[in-house]
């Protein structure tokens, strides 16, 4: 990370907007400097807060950084624009502080406001990270590969914190090399291993529990001598022994195969005796039946004598029927030529009241008729009055205009001029002009009003033809209807009489049939006569009693011949000998039954047990090396050092780490000190270890802790640190970038020679790429370094510029 630009507003001891560009600085050392209380470690406050919501040195928060010089409309807010691997972000933030409302209380006092905290990410592409104020802050962390307890110790090692990174615990620095070379995949590893150890055991105790529930399954047979044994191992809240619970199966298995041998003779022994008096019951219960056969047999035969008068009763009546059946025929003739008679005499009726009706229609439409005929004569005789009074004086019209046309011509006639009706050339006496002669328009008006009443009369008289024509047809038609009808009635007459003739043979030969059917009269008659429907059920229900009485009487005889010379079979007392059998039959293949279960059962137990004991002697393996690799690779090891997989990888960052901070820290020290990586077998077997630094003087060929150093080299130790971790770090793939580092302070407690030897130091580190700022009042430091950012103190608050 490089800063670009910072902007502080009313943060701090800076009252108004600040801008410190870093856009000239972005490699090489250069030195914040100032008077004590300036404003200089507020910088690195600000970019710390900017990025974290946290100030350099983690003693204030941001609540606390409102500047006590800002005006109360000027808003209190940090904005950091920084690069990272090459891309550009810009972070704003603002902290939660209170300030004057615009408008005061009633009484002049000042009211407060309390502004919210916020914060805003601009990403690359330029568009604002989403999320709330704690995504943010992770995303932020994700870009930097640093929390703000990292980034204070690697990158902005603030003022009474720079010493942090060097008395750093071992699990400290665990943490700080996880996310610095980005081993957390080798904690990964050491997960893994324990939840496959975990996950292992579990399918240890799955598989015990699944041994048990195998022994649970199985049953002890009656009789088994060592159920005692057996009930104690599966009740071991261990592993049973499976060997002995094989053993158990087996002799089980032995001992119930040979019960149900014992049990399945038992059984059949029983089932030939239940066979043998099987055979003697069935022949008794035959015996029984011929009798319980002959007993219906004779109470049937009675039943169908008890019915013989019935039978005989109906017999007589359905001869009588049969005998009204040839009777009914003759009365079916009477009462067709009854029905035809009645018809006939409807017809005859009904044709003499259509008679009378057309008569009266033949009266009426000649009456209409005529009165039509009379109308339209009448108007033909007006109409012919009106055409010869229109022709006369058309005649008349006529005249008079062509008397006038002569007095036309002769009007200019001259002596000497041919006249044009009679060539003469002499006029002696002219046509003199009338003076009332017509118009030729009207002259033809008076001829079309002629014909036009002469077509009209020619249409009345067509008229007048036609309807006499008419008249006369109709009266032609309805004479003719009512000669065909008066025909047909005589026919119908002549029905009658015949039809009654008919009715009167077809009764005497009626009752000449009834005489000879042996009916005394037609009341006997009908007292037998019976509907077709009524004769065919009398007629089968005969015919059934007839083939009953047949049947039974067969039925009968061969139940005398097959129960003659036997007695019926008295069968209780081998019945309670077949049951007794089939109850001491059953209870044995119950047992029989229940033995086979627990057969079945221990059978299949022993062979999931078995494939149990080899299936939990591969876990067991399993478990075993899993569990030794995971208590290796946690350092979790009996008797050894805490030393896990992550922090054995970290040593190796760590012993490259101390490599190059000893190139520094030899130099500033003149060959005096070094510091290493403490070896192994030094190492405490109690807590996290492994990441631990000691000091070693060559002079005295001996080491001591880190912490037993003066304060001089204390500050060259954790400077030496801090530059070989940002070495090791670019020279890696680890998941930070150490572009920049700010060390606060710690010069002064340097002599000339330490200062020079460790701005060379910083000077190499820097080189062409890399960002160093250094606060310090030292004044031989601003001697040493020539690019300055200068902090002045001023009664309104902080102001800085560049001295480049």
């Amino acid at each position: 990370m490089k800063p670009i630009k910072l902007t502080m507003s009313a943060f701090g001891s800076y009252a108004k907007e600040t801008v410190i560009d870093f856009s000239d600085v972005q490699q090489g050392i250069f030195l914040i400097t100032g008077d004590t209380g300036a404003g200089k470690t507020t910088i690195f406050d600000a970019l710390v807060f900017a990025l974290y919501d946290k100030t350099s040195g983690q003693k204030r928060d941001g609540t606390m950084m409102r500047s006590q010089y800002a005006a109360s409309d000027v808003r209190t807010f940090v904005e950091l624009v920084f690069s990272c691997r090459g891309k550009r972000y810009t972070v704003r933030r603002n902290p939660e502080y209170q300030r004057p409302r615009k408008r005061k209380s009633a009484d002049g006092q000042d009211v407060f406001t309390t502004e919210k905290s916020s914060v805003a990410l601009t990403m690359p592409d330029g568009s604002d990270y989403p999320g709330n104020k704690t995504a943010v802050n992770k995303k932020i962390v994700e870009i930097l590969g640093l929390d703000v307890q990292q980034f204070t110790q690697i990158v902005m090692i603030a003022q009474g914190d720079f010493l942090r990174l060097l008395h750093a615990g071992s699990q400290e620095r665990k943490q700080i090399f996880s996310r610095i070379f980005d081993t957390s995949i080798y904690r990964g590893i050491q997960e893994a291993l324990k939840y496959r150890v975990k996950e292992g055991k579990g399918k240890l105790e799955d598989h015990r529990k699944a041994l048990i529930r195998e022994m649970e399954y199985a049953r002890c047979p009656d009789q088994y001598s060592h159920v005692d044994e057996w009930e104690a191992q599966l009740r071991t809240a261990v592993m049973p022994d499976v060997d002995k619970v094989r053993e158990h199966l087996d002799a089980m298995c032995i001992l119930g195969k040979r019960q149900m041998k014992n049990l399945r003779m038992q059984s059949e022994e029983k089932q030939k005796s239940l066979e043998q008096i099987q055979i003697s019951l069935e022949a008794g219960k035959a015996v029984n039946e011929l009798f319980d056969r002959l007993k219906k047999a004779e109470e049937q035969k009675k039943m169908l004598d008890d019915q013989r008068g019935r039978a005989e009763s109906l017999r007589v009546k359905k001869a009588a029927a049969d005998r009204a059946k040839t009777v009914r025929l003759a009365e079916v003739q009477v009462e067709t030529h009854q029905k035809h008679a009645e018809q006939l005499e409807l017809q005859r009726k009904h044709l003499e009241s259509e008679l009378s009706k057309g008569r009266e229609q033949i009266t009426r439409t000649l009456e209409i008729l005529e009165e039509n005929c009379v109308k339209i004569q009448k108007n033909c005789e007006q109409a012919s009055q009106s055409v010869r009074e229109e022709r006369n004086r058309y005649e008349e019209m006529y005249r008079t205009f062509l008397r006038a046309q002569a007095g036309l011509m002769a009007e200019y006639l001259e002596e000497g001029d041919r006249c044009p009706v009679c060539g003469s050339v002499h006029h002696p006496q002219k046509a003199a002009l009338p003076g009332d002669a017509p118009k030729e328009q009207m002259v033809e008006a008076q001829k079309l009003s002629v014909e036009r009443k002469s077509a009209q009369l020619e249409r009345l008289q067509e008229s007048f033809r036609k309807e006499r024509t008419a008249k006369e047809e109709k009266h032609r038609e309805l004479l003719l209807e009512i000669s065909k009808k008066e025909g047909h009635l005589e026919s119908l007459k002549l029905q009658i009489a015949e039809e009654t003739e008919l009715i009167r043979k077809a009764k005497t030969e009626f009752h000449t049939v009834l005489l000879q059917a042996g009916f005394k009269d037609e009341e006997a008659y009908r007292n037998a006569r019976m509907e077709d429907k009524d004769l065919t059920e009398l007629s089968d229900q005969l015919e059934r009693y007839y083939e009953s009485q047949i049947r039974v009487d067969e039925n009968y005889r061969i139940c005398r011949e097959q129960t003659e010379g036997k007695e019926p079979v008295d069968l209780t007392n081998l019945e309670e000998a077949r049951n007794g059998l089939k109850r001491d039959k059953a209870v044995i293949d119950h047992k029989y039954q229940e033995l086979a279960v627990i057969q079945t059962k221990n059978e299949e137990a022993k062979e999931h047990i078995q494939s149990l004991q080899k299936e939990g002697e591969k876990l067991r393996r399993e478990y075993e090396i899993l569990l030794t690799l995971a208590r290796t690779a946690n350092g979790n090891l009996s008797q050894s050092i805490k030393l896990d997989f992550e922090t054995y990888i970290q040593r190796q960052f760590f012993a490259q780490v101390i490599h190059s901070a000893n190139q520094r820290f030899v130099r500033m020290t003149s060959g005096q000190l070094l510091l290493k990586c403490r070896e192994k077998k030094d190492l405490s077997t109690q807590g996290q270890a492994g990441l631990d630094i000691d000091v070693y003087s060559p002079v005295t060929n001996s080491g001591r802790d880190v912490k037993t150093l003066s304060g001089g080299e204390s500050f060259m130790a954790a400077l030496s640190m801090a530059l070989g971790m940002a070495e090791v770090i670019s020279n890696t793939a680890g998941a930070v970038r150490m572009e920049t580092m700010f060390i606060d302070e710690g010069f002064g407690s340097l002599d000339d020679d330490a200062r020079a030897q460790a701005i060379g130091v910083l000077n190499e580190l820097a080189g062409s790429e890399r960002l160093v700022g250094i606060i310090s009042h030292v004044t031989e430091l601003k001697e040493q370094i020539d690019r300055k950012l200068v902090v002045e103190r001023t009664d309104k608050g902080s102001q800085i510029h560049w001295e480049l």
